[in-house]
C-alpha cells in the first residue's frame, strides 16, 4: 500500500533539488572528488581566477554534446581519460557513498514503491537497448504489483534506432553487431529479417514474453490493419506516430502494455506522446503521478526530467518517481535470468556531473531559494533574453522565472554585451 507521508508536495520536491544542488556543488570544487577528476582531466586552472568553477567541472568531466554551447576555456591533458579513472579509482568509495545519497544507487535491496500513488501513477518505461528495455519493463511490473496496480496499463516507450546486423569497429571494418545478435537470440521468430528499430525489438520481446497485440491504435484514418481491432486516434499536435495494446493471459503478473513509437526520441518526447495518446483517449495527464521506469543511475535525472516536462505543459502534477534496478538484481525473461551487472565508479561520476549541472540550470531558474555558489551565473531564457546572478556575499541570490532555462558560469563581474 502507498504511504501516503511520502507523497511530496511541489515545494518539497523543489527544496529536494536545492539540497542535491548543494551536495553536488560541494564536490565540483577544490577538495571534492569531481574537481579531483577534472584536474586529473585538464590539469589545473591556470586563469586569473585559479580554480575551475562548478560548471566547468561538469563540462571537463562529461563534455556537453548539445549544438550552441559555448567553447571550452580549458584543454584535455595526454592520456585524459585514462588518468580520469585512476582518479576516480582513488575515490571509489566517496562516490559510491554520493551515489548512494543522491539516488543513483539504491538505499536497501528493493526499489521503494511507497511513493507511488497507484490512483494517479502513469508508468512509462523508458526505450533502451540490448536488454535494458526487458530489465525495465520487468521493474514496471513489479511495481504496479506493489502498489496494487497490477491491471493499471504501463506504456513502454520504443523509437526509430535502426539495429542492424552489421557495425563498424573502431578502425572502420565491418563486425557483428552484439545487439542485433543478442535479441535475435532473445526474440528472433518475432523479428523481421535484416535490420530492425528499437520500437520492433520492444514488440518482440513482448511478444516472445507471452503477450499478445490486442488492438491498433492508428493516426491514419486511412490505416486498417485486417487482423486486429483498430482504432483511429484523432490527436491534435500529434506526438506519436504508432501505438500498440499488448495483453498477457497471466493478467496477475503481466500487466497490460501500450508500445507507442513517439515522434521524438527520448524520454521528454516520450512523455508528450503518452499525454499526446491519453488526450485522444478522452483522458488526461493533468493531475497525475508520472513514474519512470529506467536504470538505477538515471534516477534523478529521470526525476528531474519528468518534473521539468510537467511544467512546461503548465500542469499541476504530483512530483515524479524514477525508478531502476541495481546490480545484481535478477529479471526474469522466458526461461532466462538475467542479472544486472556491477558498474563501475566512472559511471556513477559521470551521472553526477550530468546531473549537477541540470539540477543547477534547475534550481536557478524555478526556486526561490538561495544556496553557496562561486562566480556568477548567466541564465538563458528559451526566447534569448540573458540574466546575470551576481553573487551575494558567498550566495546565489536568484528567483523564479517561468519555462525552462538554462544556466552557465560566467567569470565574477562579468557583464554581457
Amino acid at each position: 500500500m502507498t504511504n501516503p507521508n511520502n507523497l511530496q508536495q511541489p515545494e518539497i520536491f523543489d527544496q529536494e533539488i536545492v539540497t542535491e544542488v548543494q551536495t553536488i556543488t560541494s564536490e565540483a570544487t577544490p577538495g571534492g572528488v569531481l574537481y579531483a577528476v577534472a584536474e586529473a582531466k585538464a590539469g589545473a586552472d591556470t586563469s586569473e581566477r585559479g580554480q575551475y568553477l562548478p560548471q566547468d567541472v561538469y563540462d571537463i568531466v562529461v563534455p556537453r554534446k548539445t549544438s550552441g554551447s559555448a567553447p571550452p576555456r580549458y584543454e584535455l591533458i595526454d592520456q585524459a581519460p585514462t588518468k580520469a579513472k585512476e582518479a576516480a579509482a582513488a575515490n571509489r568509495e566517496r562516490i559510491f557513498a554520493l551515489a548512494e545519497e543522491l539516488g543513483l544507487r539504491r538505499d536497501g535491496d528493493h526499489e521503494d514503491f511507497t511513493q507511488i500513488d497507484p490512483q494517479r501513477a502513469i508508468m512509462v518505461v523508458e526505450d533502451g537497448a540490448n536488454k535494458t528495455s526487458i530489465v525495465r519493463r520487468h521493474i514496471a511490473a513489479q511495481a504496479l504489483q506493489a502498489s496494487g496496480a497490477v491491471h493499471q496499463r504501463m506504456y513502454q516507450l520504443g523509437s526509430d534506432r535502426i539495429i542492424a546486423p552489421i557495425k563498424h569497429d573502431k578502425e572502420g571494418a565491418e563486425v557483428p553487431n552484439p545487439e542485433h545478435t543478442l535479441l535475435r537470440s532473445l526474440a528472433g521468430e518475432f523479428l523481421p529479417e535484416g535490420s530492425f528499430d528499437s520500437f520492433s525489438a520492444n514488440l518482440a520481446t513482448a511478444l516472445a514474453e507471452g503477450y499478445d497485440i490486442s488492438s491498433v491504435i492508428s493516426t491514419d484514418p486511412s490505416h486498417q490493419q485486417l487482423d486486429r481491432p483498430t482504432r483511429l486516434a484523432m490527436v491534435p499536435n500529434q506526438h506519436f506516430s504508432q501505438a500498440l495494446e499488448l495483453a498477457h493471459p497471466d493478467t496477475a503478473n503481466y500487466p497490460p502494455i501500450t508500445l507507442i513509437r513517439p515522434t521524438v526520441a527520448g524520454l521528454v518526447g516520450g512523455l508528450s506522446a503518452v499525454a499526446s495518446l491519453q488526450a485522444a483517449e478522452g483522458t488526461m495527464v493533468q493531475g497525475s503521478q508520472i513514474v519512470v521506469a529506467t536504470n538505477g543511475q538515471y534516477r534523478p535525472m529521470k526525476r528531474l526530467q519528468a518534473h521539468i516536462w510537467g511544467q512546461s505543459q503548465e500542469w499541476e502534477m504530483q512530483p515524479p518517481v524514477a525508478l531502476g534496478d541495481e546490480p545484481g538484481d535478477r529479471t526474469p525473461f522466458k526461461d532466462q535470468v538475467f542479472e544486472t551487472a556491477a558498474r563501475s565508479e566512472t559511471a556513477y561520476l559521470n551521472e553526477l556531473a550530468l546531473y549537477g549541472r541540470e539540477a543547477t540550470a534547475y534550481a536557478l531558474a524555478h526556486t526561490d531559494q538561495t544556496y553557496s555558489l562561486p562566480g556568477s551565473v548567466t541564465i538563458q531564457r528559451p526566447d534569448g533574453e540573458q540574466i546575470v546572478y551576481e553573487p551575494n556575499g558567498s550566495s546565489w541570490s536568484h528567483g523564479h522565472a517561468d519555462g525552462i532555462w538554462y544556466a552557465s558560469p560566467t567569470d565574477p563581474g562579468q557583464q554581457l554585451s
